[in-house]
Formats: C-alpha cells, structure tokens, sequence
C-alpha cells in the first residue's frame, strides 16, 4: 500500500523555449524567435534557474514588442561600450580641434581660437582626457596665464574653451560645464581712446611723406646691427631662435630710429593718415580700399569688404620645415574681401579738404584698373608692369600688412613731436570731431559702421581744446547774464 509507483504520466513540455544540459554540467538555453530563427543565448549557465530566468526575459521583450535578436543586442553594447572608451579616452586637445574644424565659425575666427588654444591652453591642460577637466584645473591654469598670458588672448582662450565645453555637455559628453569662473572676461578695454588735434594729423601725414636720406639711414642700421650681432654673439645663454627674434627685434628698431632721424619717404601712405582720421576707417577697411571704391567727384567712399590676414593654424607636425617660415610654422593667408564688422558696410563722405589730397592719390599712386588697391604692399609696387600682368592670384591677393602700418605710423609719431598714439587712434579722433561738428548719435553711428550706441559713445572723446572752447561759451553766457541782472 505505501510503495511509491513511478508516474506514468508524460511531464509537461515548456512553453517557451528549451533548455539543455550540457556534458561539462552547464545549461545552454535557447528560443524560437519571432524571426522563426533559433536562438541562443551567448553564454551557458551553471544553474538551470538562471536559464529559465533569460528565457523569460526572452519572452517577456517579444510579449512587449521590444524584442530584438540577443545577437543584434550583443553588437549594440559592444557599440556602447566602444563609444564610452572613447569618451572617457577623448582629450581635451583631441575634442578642442574636431568642434571647431566641424563648427561654423568665420575663418578669422577659427584662426584666431585655434592660435590663442593652441599656444596657450592645450600646453597646460590639452593631454586631459575631457571627462578629467574639472573647475580646479581650469582655475589653477587660469591663475597662471593672469601672470603669463596677456589679457585679450587669455579671456580669448578662456572663451573658447567654454563654448567647448558647452558642446560636450550637449552631446553628452560630460555632466557639466566646469568653465565657472567669475570675473574672468574684462568689459572694459585696457585704455580709452585718445584723440589727435587736426594740427597733429597733419604733422604726422607730413613727417610720413618727409623726403628720406636712404643711404644715411642703410649705414645706421648697419652700423647698429654690427653691434648686436657683436654682442649676441657673446652671449651663450641665449639658443639660435631667441637670438633670430632679438636681432629681427634690433633691426625693426634700428630702422625707426635712422628714419626718424634721416626722413620717413612714404609720400603714398599720406591719404592713408588723412582717411583714417576724417573718414574713420577701420585698418582692416583701408587695406581693401580698390580705386572703385573711392569717387571723388561725387565726394564718397564705399566701404565694402575688410581685409584680414588668417595666420597660420597649426605648427608644421612632420618636422621637415617645408611650406614653414623659420619658426617652425606654416604662413598665414589674406583673404583680401572678407565681411566688415557689426554694421560696416556704409558710404562715408569724403570731407571736402581732401578731395584734392584724394585725387592726386589717385593719379600718381594707384594703378588705373578699377581693382587696383588703394593702398598696395611694397611687394606690389615693385613690381614692373609685365611682372603685374603675369602676378599669380596669391600676389595680386597681398595686402598692406598692419605690422608694416604700425612701424612706419610710430616713426612718424616721433619724427612730428607728436605724443604715442596708437593708429587706431585716428578712428577715435574722427569719431570725435564728427560729434563736435554736431552730428546725432545715429548719424555717429551710421558714419563709424557701430551697432550699438555703447560702441558709438566710446569713440566720443574731448579734448582740451574743445574744452576751453566750451569754457569761454560757458562763461560769455555766465556774463550775460550777470550783465542783464545788474
């Protein structure tokens, strides 16, 4: 009676899926999918519970209409997991350059982030994966480029990195933006404006048209460059590069010096003072003036495009020194039409004083094609007329370099008596006197090419006569009135 019999009942089937047991003791589980493919799992179980535990997620995704193969599944985390490496591998320098190759910026703009990154920021944090970039780091570099970088590059470098930063938070890349720091950009310009009398524009223009002695001034370079050569060929601390840079720094300051002394010889760069204080022009505007731009006998000029010069992006990597300068880096570019700033396109009127200082421009310094630069480089000039026909599009794309400008501007500074005044000065003085003529703020604004009237009202500057002159109205009026009363 109490003798167990062996069932002889079948044991019911599974529902979903079969399980096998393996000769090692493991269990292989696998399913008929909707695919009416038979699959396995990637892995066999020790345990059968835990094969029975995958089948019904198996059937539990294919229940939800969420189901894919465990194959396809497999190659997706493998992705996932392959893209994470590479997040968490991916540099600060590596994901620096890709955003702004990738990013729409304008050329000038992508040159000058990428050089101000480069030379400044990439050095100190660049070799940090970006996951690692934190608040601290980036304060602890900004405290040192305080002491060693100057301003406008440093909060440059310090912008850019943020706007960084801000596109690998979107894209996921990190949590957060660690570019929190306060007080880091400065709103106000490191100097005002200062303002020329038009008595001190006319000795500038006219001591940079001053006859010069170009012997004299050949024998005081060379006689000064004799000496430093001398002298840093005495000093071995110095490397070969830095002894490049103190001789060309030598020589640059040499020749201001002979040609204050000896005459400047730049008769066609006198309507170039002359337009940059009356007619206000941007230095990058003055450098793509053409000859069609400029209409004497209706007394305007268009200004149209803005040159700017894209300086060299990355330094030569394959260490051969081909298509590089001698400082290991590859040339920079004109792009002779580039857009002017805010609201630059504009007709500015000629003031009728230089209308024949213009013309005669016109008719001895400027080619007569309708292209022809206003103010051409010397590597222009020089050149015959069959040279001129025969120039490729990179020579007939050079322009007067700002560097060159400068130079020449300082030497006339201090051959005239005048005090140093940087030649973007005579933006501010043109400003200036265009207000004290009477003009509104819109029509300043209009006449400057500004957007805002901050911008505007920045330009507008007194000076001590106009000062004095306000003074003596004040006090006519001040008598006046006493005169009346009495």
């Amino acid at each position: 009676m109490g003798q167990k019999t062996k069932s002889t009942y079948p044991k019911s089937r599974r529902k979903f899926g079969c399980i096998r047991k393996l000769p090692s003791g493991n269990f292989r589980a696998d399913y008929l999918g909707p695919d009416r493919v038979r699959h396995a799992a990637p892995f066999t179980f020790q345990v059968k519970k835990h094969a029975k535990g995958w089948l019904k997620t198996e059937r539990v995704l294919i229940e939800k209409g969420k189901w894919t193969s465990p194959a396809d599944r497999a190659k997706k985390a493998q992705a996932k997991k392959a893209r994470k490496a590479a997040r968490t591998g991916l540099t600060l320098e590596e994901y620096g350059r890709a955003w702004i190759e990738q990013h729409d910026l304008a050329d000038s703009t992508r040159s000058l982030w990428e050089r101000q990154l480069e030379t400044y920021l990439y050095p100190k944090l660049g070799a940090l994966p970006l996951r690692k970039v934190k608040t601290p780091q980036i304060a602890e570099w900004h405290a040192w480029a305080k002491l060693n970088v100057p301003r406008r590059p440093r909060e440059g470098a310090y912008c850019a990195l943020r706007l960084i930063m801000s596109a690998a938070v979107s894209e996921d890349r990190i949590k957060k933006n660690p570019c929190t720091l306060k007080k880091v950009v400065q709103r106000r310009p490191d100097r005002t404006g200062v303002t020329l009398t038009p008595t001190q524009v006319e000795a500038v223009a006219i001591a940079m048209g001053s006859t010069a002695d170009a012997k004299a001034i050949r024998t005081d370079v060379r006689e000064e460059i004799a000496c430093v050569r001398a002298e840093l060929a005495g000093n071995s601390t110095l490397d070969d590069v830095t002894k490049r840079k103190e001789l060309a720094k030598a020589q640059k300051a040499a020749k201001r010096a002979a040609m204050v002394k000896h005459g400047i010889d730049k008769p066609e760069w006198v309507a170039l003072v002359a337009l940059g204080c009356y007619s206000a022009l941007r230095t990058a505007e003055l450098q793509a003036l053409r000859r069609r731009h400029v209409s004497t006998a209706h007394g305007e000029i268009d200004v149209e495009f803005a040159a700017r010069y894209l300086r060299p992006r990355r330094p030569v990597a394959d260490g051969t020194g081909q298509g590089a300068d001698s400082d290991g880096r590859r040339p920079g570019r004109w792009v002779g039409e580039a857009p002017v700033k805010a609201e630059g396109e504009r007709q500015v009127p000629i003031v009728p004083h230089m209308l024949e200082l213009l013309q005669h421009h016109l008719d001895h310094y400027v080619d007569p094609e309708p292209d022809a630069l206003l103010f051409p480089p010397t590597s222009w000039t020089c050149l015959t007329s069959e040279q001129k026909l025969k120039a490729t599009p990179a020579q007939r794309n050079q322009r007067l370099a700002s560097s060159t400008i400068f130079d020449y501007w300082k030497a006339a500074l201090e051959r005239a008596g005048v005090p140093d005044v940087h030649f973007h000065d005579l933006r501010h003085t043109g400003g200036s006197l265009y207000t004290q003529a009477g003009a509104t703020l819109k029509e300043v604004m209009e006449f400057m090419g500004h957007r805002s009237p901050e911008t505007a009202l920045s330009y507008q500057h007194g000076n001590l006569d106009r000062h004095r002159t306000i003074a003596a109205e004040v006090s006519r009026r001040a008598t006046d009135s006493l005169n009346r009363a009495a």
